[in-house]
């Protein structure tokens, strides 16, 4: 196990995963994803390590001397771009700095901890560092690793190592005290841990123009490697910024084998930081926590759901000087725009538990109109005064359903309404139907009622016990079902009256010949389609559209067929529409042919074991994908297996509202994020923003 020749550079050597323009899954290197930063996306499934990763790169631009100077020329990056050659050329030039196994200053770690690596006891296999096999154990005490030891690339060991330096947890290091000294077994949690950080949207580099901010305490020096900061297990403070954002939570060595495979780390205590009571925001490096007004860190267990926007919300509209949301919040009003917002969280019970991951995805029209900082208060008050009205027998996680009222700050009636008329709304969506529990029954109406008597106040409720009680610090709180939805009176009542498919013709159309619009390029194909799967002499044509989806030819003869007679612009939406539509119809010949569901929204009945949509990694990482691909062309291998899934599951989407969205698919993508990401209602079995598409009438 020499493993000292062994040279692994995190600027030269690919790691990150991207999705390009057109659609492609990428991996590169640091240095070539801020070379290509305009046209790659972070798209990493594991929202802690896309999180650490972005982090990282913002240390690599201020460090290249990219921060703003001033309010002003932060407006300019934001709106004109911001040219990151700089941070790429200084990545290349540090090359050697940022070698993961250079034998005197390894990336993120101790190169003295090379004198004890031959201490059989102090190596322990590589994955103690992985957080996903820690879910409800406490993380360092998980000693399953030790029984099948398992040896992983270098790439990967560097993206464990990232995330325990952004995320460690508390607890104790199976390791004796007397290897590292007093205390040093024992694991203090980082800064982001059991909170939640904003994080810019969109290609890395407008994440980067929106993530870096001014900083005026100064930026300081960066940390690359462990070095000694005073005394053994001292506490000690960050320098600036970049301090901040490289700093050390873990002491670590990674032990390479001769072919280039890590098996084994040593692990133990990092730098100690001063316990600062005052404003995390304004802190080194924690600029991007969620806080409260006072700079409290908002815990993660506020968010019930991956729906669950309204603490997030309320803490972007409130988010005080000095933080990244404050001042993005600034440039938005000066500017009219704003990025997609997402919040990752990462759930723990006692500094040392990991209970969940959290992450949801706050669209930039809610940051940017007042009238959502409102409707979001409305919510959060309602919320809290009925858990403040409860009575004590009545349970906290059956009193109101998780994340109530999340959807309603989509709705433009409840953003238009008064708080008088919110108030009015919440109540509808909370009041209890009689069960055949009669005491929880008559407990949650008793408890409504007392709320109502309550004045809501004209700020939503701030630090302290109010958070707490609309954040229940319990880890095992029922999140919200992602088909479950409510809705305004005279509306679908919820999404699964969208799962359910029909036995006939959405909209109550005619579909015989004499009802289709010459004009109208969607009923003609969605009837043409339709046709072509009742008539058994039409089954060439669908094999035909089944092999094209697996292999687009420009020679098949189905391409004609497909778009004999439409608009030129439609005919990539028309032959991906027909291409699915067969292979349905090729998985599932039994399932219904018609769909009252737009495909987004079906998609959140996708998965297994309780967890579905957004909640389920793969279709949440297949989505992602979907909704990162600009180009209607690019689209076919990600849509493909989403199909073949809900053929498995006897599902079928709206084959109308898939090929009006595909044939505007800049305009609709937005749409289909809100659709699956948010439980937001859904008043028509069409909700696409262009219903019909005109043909192209000029010479």
């Amino acid at each position: 196990m020499s493993g000292l020749t062994t040279m692994w550079s995190a600027a030269e050597e690919p790691w990150i995963d991207v999705l390009d323009d057109d659609g492609r899954l990428r991996i590169l290197s640091a240095g070539a994803v801020l070379d290509q930063a305009g046209h790659v996306r972070l798209v990493c499934p594991d929202p802690l390590l896309r999180a650490a990763t972005a982090r990282l790169l913002t240390a690599f631009c201020y460090a290249a001397g990219l921060a703003p100077s001033s309010h002003e020329q932060y407006l300019e990056h934001v709106t004109g771009g911001i040219d990151l050659a700089p941070a790429a050329a200084w990545a290349r030039a540090h090359a050697r700095d940022l070698d993961l196994f250079h034998p005197h200053q390894p990336l993120f770690q101790d190169a003295a901890l090379h004198e004890i690596r031959e201490v059989r006891e102090t190596r322990l296999p590589v994955l103690t560092l992985d957080h996903t096999a820690a879910t409800s154990r406490p993380l360092l005490s998980d000693n399953r690793h030790a029984h099948v030891p398992a040896a992983v690339p270098a790439a990967r060991a560097f993206q464990l190592l990232l995330v325990q330096q952004m995320w460690a947890t508390g607890g104790k290091i199976p390791i004796p005290d007397t290897v590292y000294g007093a205390r040093g077994s024992f694991g203090r949690p980082a800064a982001a841990t059991g909170n939640m950080v904003w994080g810019p949207s969109g290609t890395v580099a407008e994440l980067l123009a929106w993530r870096l901010i001014p900083v005026p305490t100064g930026l300081g020096s960066a940390s690359w490697t462990y070095r000694l900061r005073g005394s053994a297990g001292a506490e000690c403070t960050p320098d600036g910024e970049l301090d901040g954002l490289t700093w050390h939570e873990r002491r670590v060595l990674l032990l390479p084998d001769d072919d280039g495979l890590v098996r084994e780390v040593l692990f133990a205590q990092g730098w100690r930081r001063v316990k600062d009571s005052g404003a995390a925001h304004l802190r080194p490096g924690c600029r991007d926590l969620v806080t409260t007004e006072s700079g409290k860190p908002v815990p993660a267990q506020a968010v019930k759901g991956e729906d669950d926007l309204i603490a997030p919300l309320v803490r972007w509209w409130k988010a005080p000087e000095g933080s990244w949301a404050a001042v993005v919040r600034r440039a938005a009003a000066q500017t009219g725009r704003a990025p997609d917002v997402t919040v990752v969280g990462l759930g723990i019970e006692s500094h040392a538990k990991i209970c969940f991951q959290r992450e949801l995805t706050l669209p930039a029209s809610l940051l940017t109109d007042e009238r959502a900082a409102e409707a979001a208060s409305s919510v959060f008050r309602f919320r809290v005064r009925a858990q403040e009205a409860a009575s004590p027998r009545t349970a906290r996680a059956t009193l109101l359903a998780p994340g109530l009222g999340s959807h309603l700050v989509h709705q433009e009636p409840f953003l238009n309404s008064d708080v008088p008329a919110q108030e009015e709304s919440l109540f509808s969506l909370a009041r209890p139907g009689p069960g055949q529990n009669l005491a929880l029954y008559g407990d949650k109406t008793a408890a409504l009622a007392a709320c109502s008597l309550r004045s809501p106040s004209q700020e939503p409720p701030r630090d302290g016990k109010t958070e707490s009680d609309v954040a229940d610090t319990s880890p095992h709180a029922p999140e919200e079902a992602p088909g479950a939805a409510f809705s305004w009176p005279d509306e679908l009542d919820d999404d699964d009256s969208l799962f359910a498919t029909g036995d006939g013709p959405p909209f109550g159309m005619d579909w015989d010949a004499g009802d289709v619009d010459a004009d109208d390029p969607c009923r003609a194909l969605v009837t043409r389609l339709f046709g072509w799967a009742a008539s058994p002499h039409q089954r060439a044509v669908m094999s035909q559209l089944v092999r094209w989806t697996a292999l687009p030819d420009i020679s098949n003869p189905a391409i004609d067929r497909v778009t004999f007679d439409l608009p030129v612009e439609t005919h990539e939406a028309a032959l991906l529409t027909a291409g699915l539509f067969a292979t349905h119809r090729q998985l599932n010949p039994r399932a219904p042919l018609y769909g009252p569901a737009p495909l987004p929204r079906l998609a959140r009945r996708l998965g297994f074991t309780g967890k579905h949509g957004p909640s389920h990694p793969a279709t949440h990482v297949a989505l992602r994908l979907v909704l990162n691909t600009r180009h209607v062309r690019a689209l076919r291998t990600h849509l493909a297996p989403l199909l073949r899934q809900m053929a498995a599951q006897n599902l079928t989407p709206n084959w109308f509202s898939l090929f009006t969205d595909l044939t505007h698919w800049d305009q609709a993508r937005p749409r289909w994020a809100e659709l699956f990401y948010t439980s937001v209602p859904i008043t028509s079995p069409h909700l696409s923003p262009n219903p019909r598409i005109a043909k192209d009438t000029t010479a």
